[in-house]
């Protein structure tokens, strides 16, 4: 039950959770939005301490799942607007380690800390920080523009600084005084039906939330069944058994720095490149995770569990920070909290559902976990047969979003064109207030008649 039940309700729950703090993520300010769902996480984890039957347990941990699940598409959405996509996969590789290095703390807290002060302490030393964090984050974090960082949006800041009304200025044409106030065109685009349709219908996005359900199955099994398997059908005493988990994780920080470094240098080099390295090394993963489960050298194979072990956890992880990359390069700015919902909710799915088909898969092998288990590892193989499909999908993908984001910006800029056009005539004219909207703009004597037109972009010059 504490491997499979509570397991499963974590994942789910944080899956589904993601859906709604997705939503708003793409709606308002995400710097706010993930300091409250980490405190509100974290504060589940905390009430663990004070539980005292198995159902409060259950609760609790199913309620941190909430941290986990809803903490991601804000995480990624900002980071989509914080780094560019040369630089992506790098960031997402350092987010990746500091994830899994978070948890790998966690379990050495436990270890060291629980059998001498019992084990609830360990849940109230890590929330504790964690919510203080949070609040930092909610109370100081700056919200970053969105769009900020694609190419089509740098282009045209750099033309905004080197257009027509920089030249006019610097020419004279137009004297600016400390009352003049000019709101500059930008990409302002906001999440709408049609645009949440358009992203379920990009194949890349299809792609890479198909392959999440397979991806993690066998990623349930690791987390939750894999130590006690060394310790008893592995035949390994429990420093050997926790050696080899651990070995497995030096595996997965070296597949991690090693493939997002790789795949961000294939990436800038054609993005096809990248989504071919994630579909090798999943494939190529699955061999060293079977000889792992084949037994050792209980069962007379002249190998060292230690090394496969390095090496599958070196494959296992490769993936990760490319893949979270790649959606982000394929989604429009505004409905990437979204996009990282449905792909938090399909990984969350495969990790919930994992431990719960280990003990199905069991039952049907008669007890045999060993069978079982293998059996949930094969699945990396349909998943890394989908990645591949990236190759044929991802730079169509990546071009019709810069296409976008270039028609949502050629629209603001013929505005702010026109508002330099009136700013000119009405410098050399003396006129008095323009107002360019979305279908014109009105020259008005009278102030009271541009309070009646909805504008984009208002130029207000004193005589």
């Amino acid at each position: 039950k504490l491997g499979g039940d509570i397991a499963m309700g974590f994942f789910l729950v944080g899956g589904i959770t993601s859906l709604l703090v997705g939503y708003l993520t793409d709606t308002g300010n995400r710097c706010h939005l993930f300091g409250a769902v980490v405190i509100f996480g974290e504060a589940s984890c905390l009430a663990t301490y004070f539980v005292s039957n198995y159902w409060q347990l259950l609760i609790c941990r199913i309620l941190t799942g909430i941290s986990i699940g809803g903490a991601t598409p804000v995480l990624f959405s900002l980071l989509g607007d914080l780094y560019a996509d040369s630089s992506r996969v790098y960031v997402s590789t350092i987010v990746g380690i500091a994830s899994n290095g978070g948890a790998a703390a966690g379990q050495l807290l436990a270890g060291f800390i629980g059998p001498a002060f019992g084990w609830r302490l360990p849940f109230l030393v890590i929330s504790a920080p964690a919510i203080f964090c949070a609040m930092l984050i909610f109370s100081f974090a700056d919200e970053p523009n969105r769009g900020e960082q694609e190419k089509e949006v740098r282009a045209h800041r750099q033309l905004q600084h080197t257009g027509n009304l920089s030249t006019a200025i610097a020419s004279n044409e137009i004297s600016f005084t400390s009352s003049t106030t000019v709101t500059n065109s930008g990409y302002s685009e906001k999440i709408e039906w049609r645009k949440l349709v358009s992203l379920v219908g990009t194949p890349s996005v299809v792609l890479i939330l198909l392959q999440g359900i397979p991806g993690c199955l066998p990623w349930g099994m690791i987390i939750v069944f894999l130590n006690d398997f060394f310790s008893n059908e592995g035949k390994m005493s429990v420093e050997a058994a926790t050696a080899t988990l651990a070995a497995f994780s030096v595996g997965g920080f070296v597949g991690q720095l090693c493939g997002g470094w790789l795949g961000q240098r294939l990436y800038n080099r054609d993005p096809r490149l990248q989504c071919l390295l994630m579909g090798l090394s999943t494939l190529l993963g699955v061999g060293p995770m079977l000889l792992l489960l084949s037994g050792g050298p209980s069962h007379g194979l002249n190998w060292s569990p230690w090394a496969v072990a390095v090496a599958s956890g070196a494959l296992a992880t490769a993936t990760g920070p490319n893949v979270r990359a790649v959606l982000q390069n394929v989604c429009l700015p505004e409905i990437r909290g979204t996009a990282f919902a449905l792909f938090t909710l399909t990984d969350d799915i495969g990790k919930g559902l994992g431990p719960a088909l280990v003990v199905m898969f069991i039952r049907v092998c008669d007890g045999d976990r060993r069978t079982a288990f293998q059996a949930i590892v094969l699945s990396w193989l349909l998943c890394g047969g989908i990645l591949l499909l990236l190759v044929a999908t991802v730079r169509t993908d990546e071009a019709r979003v810069q296409s976008r984001l270039r028609e949502a910006l050629s629209n603001s800029n013929a505005a702010a064109t026109l508002n330099d056009n009136l700013l000119t005539m009405t410098a050399s004219s003396g006129s008095v207030p323009v107002l360019v909207s979305g279908e014109g703009a009105v020259l008005a004597e009278d102030p009271t008649a541009i309070a009646d037109v909805e504008c984009h972009h208002r130029i207000k010059k004193s005589k």
